[in-house]
């Protein structure tokens, strides 16, 4: 019975993995002081960096130097239980390039409370014009309890 059951726990860990590792999503999972701790493929495709270059470094390399702000701003609301849905923002890849994404943000929790902070980013279509690069302010974000 106990090796169907660890067979079972392991089933669905690699399942789960495989899901983060197909998803067309960018997810990052981070330190609660902000340190890249794992980085899909659709990571790399979006910002340009490889998992190696990313992982071990700030996730504010991800951020432009007028928007270093949010990450205390994020980081304050994850540790106060909350989860940050849909916040528009800009990022910068690898090359320079800024694009506007959508950041969902949620804490990762243990028997020990909060442990870590996983993030979703995906690139907000230019179609839908709200966002424009560089300077808008914050579109939408909605925090749950």
């Amino acid at each position: 019975m106990t090796d169907s059951l660890s067979r079972v726990a392991y089933d669905s860990a690699a399942w789960l993995a495989a899901i983060v590792e197909s998803s067309n999503d960018a997810i990052i999972s981070k330190s609660l002081q902000g340190v890249i701790r794992s980085w899909n493929p659709s990571a790399e495709r979006l910002f340009g960096y490889s998992a190696q270059e990313a992982i071990g470094q700030p996730i504010t390399i991800l951020f432009p130097p007028e928007r270093l702000h949010e990450e205390a701003d994020l980081m304050r609301r994850i540790q106060q239980g909350a989860r940050v849905d849909r916040y528009e923002t800009v990022r910068v890849r690898k090359d320079g390039t800024h694009i506007p994404v959508s950041v969902t943000l949620a804490p990762i929790t243990g028997r020990d409370g909060l442990l870590s902070v996983s993030q979703r980013s995906r690139v907000i279509s230019e179609g839908r014009g709200k966002l424009k690069l560089g300077y808008a302010p914050m579109n939408y974000c909605s925090v749950q309890r």
